[in-house]
């Protein structure tokens, strides 16, 4: 549409006042009144703009409202006194005068009261019985640093791969309640009543802790393994009556989803991490080659050994160390290897040594008692000494493992073995037949005389191959022996 403007009308000039003065910032601090000039009102018939009507303009239908923003808690200021405000706020213009600024002066916070400084004091003097006083200690000469320092030990638990993901409470809700049920009918069949008492899950098995009727013998169920594992429609079923210490008698079943242990959760424990420089590993394995791999590793006390000679040699330098620790011991009245290091100084520390033979049948087979008598002695009396043993078997039958032997092993652990008797012969019961593989292991020591089931943690072969590397580029290489 067409319109006109309108010419804005001439305003008035303001007559000035003979007798009117500018305010000074004094005057407007201090005085009770201000002149102020008279304005006339703005109206609309002085804006020549305002008589044009806005167009009408269509809202689209399809917004959408916009989002709530929750706004964080603001503290409240602090409440100042009225009589201090009012100082703070005369300050403030006086400084903004001085300045010629608009700006209001920022204030510095009140700086915090000094706390006196506490003075060591130096230790007193311990005086000898002879009278002598303690001698000055001589300043150390800098030492060079070596790859061992620069070294990044426990190694980041990134090479040994992710962390084990377990969840038992998901386990037991979802199997618990009906294997129960089944478990329960099952006894109830064959004339034993029970109640479930406790389910405990595993990565591998879940335990229901059953708790029978009074006047209930347990050699009852006892036997009744193969039956409850065919009602529950698993491969096998071990029965535990009853549990040491209790008075349950304990089913275990395979879960329907088996779960893998990994062995990072066991390299960020204290213990692992608390023990670099105070062992040495001793590998023998004759005829194979599964050792090879760490060949680079700095906790080596020597090569590999692959031969039956050097094993042998190896063995017996290992009594010869044994003899020499025990002489050690009594000359310095110490009991065992810790006691030894608490008392002698650090260079004349000595570190524990672990002795992994991969076969035992290997070195039976080659020498007869040679071997075996070797073994006994070390498995006997090497414990103070510091010295240890871990010995494998595929097949322990009674002349690999004979009852000798194995009595001063007083640990021992067993995976899965389809002979019943080759598992009495380790852990006098046939439950090793009844595992259900993939590190599923039972273990019997001094602290536990009933086996114990446990899982082994996993770890693959390309992780064991980024620690030896990691291991080998960080520390120095050790002083290898020859045997």
């Amino acid at each position: 549409p067409s319109f006109r403007l309108r010419r804005r009308k001439p305003k008035p000039r303001r007559r000035e006042r003979d007798d009117y003065e500018p305010a000074t910032p004094e005057s407007i601090l201090f005085t009770d009144s201000i002149p102020s000039p008279k304005l006339k009102p703005v109206t609309n018939e002085d804006d020549e703009y305002a008589q044009i009507e806005p167009p009408e303009i269509e809202m689209p239908t399809n917004l959408r409202p916009a989002p709530e923003i929750q706004l964080p808690d603001m503290k409240p200021a602090p409440k100042l006194r009225t009589g201090q405000k009012a100082i703070e706020i005369i300050d403030d213009a006086l400084a903004m005068i001085d300045a010629g600024t608009t700006e209001t002066p920022r204030r510095k916070a009140p700086a915090a009261p000094s706390r006196p400084r506490k003075v060591r004091r130096p230790l007193p003097e311990i005086t000898f019985p002879d009278g002598t006083a303690t001698p000055e200690p001589e300043p150390q000469k800098p030492q060079a640093r070596s790859r061992r320092d620069e070294a990044v030990f426990p190694p980041p638990p990134e090479i040994f791969g992710e962390r084990s993901r377990f969840d038992a409470s998901r386990i037991v809700q979802r199997d618990s309640e009906k294997q129960g049920r089944t478990i329960i009918t099952t006894l109830k069949n064959f004339g034993i009543n029970a109640e479930v008492a406790q389910t405990t899950a595993g990565p591998s098995v879940v335990q229901y802790k059953l708790e029978l009727a009074p006047g209930t013998k347990i050699s009852k169920i006892s036997g009744l393994d193969e039956e409850i594992a065919m009602d529950l429609a698993v491969m096998t079923v071990r029965i535990e009556a009853p549990i040491l210490g209790t008075h349950y008698v304990g089913v275990e079943v395979p879960v329907s989803e088996r779960k893998t242990v990994t062995l990072r959760s066991l390299i960020e424990s204290g213990e692992f991490i608390k023990t670099p420089d105070e062992l040495k590993l001793l590998l023998i394995s004759p005829g194979h080659s599964e050792f090879s791999e760490y060949e680079k590793l700095p906790h080596l006390l020597a090569s590999p050994v692959n031969t039956i000679d050097t094993a042998r040699k190896a063995l017996e330098w290992a009594c010869s160390e044994m003899d020499k620790r025990t002489a050690d011991f009594a000359q310095e009245k110490a009991k065992n290897i810790d006691a030894y290091n608490r008392k002698v100084p650090k260079p004349r520390r000595i570190p524990e040594i672990v002795i992994v033979i991969n076969e035992l049948s290997d070195l039976v087979y080659a020498a007869d008692n040679d071997f075996s008598s070797l073994i006994i002695k070390l498995a006997r009396k090497s414990g103070g000494a510091g010295i240890h043993m871990i010995v494998s078997a595929q097949k322990p039958s009674v002349d690999i493992l004979p009852s000798i032997m194995k009595s001063v092993f007083p640990a021992r652990a067993v995976f899965t073995l389809s002979a019943a008797a080759d598992s009495r012969n380790i852990i006098d019961t046939a439950d090793a037949s009844r595992l259900t593989g993939k590190g599923d292991m039972l273990f019997i020591s001094t602290n536990s005389p009933v086996p114990v089931r446990l899982q082994a943690p996993y770890i693959g072969t390309d992780k064991i191959a980024d620690f030896v590397e990691y291991m080998s580029t960080s520390l120095e290489p050790p002083a290898l022996m020859t045997f």
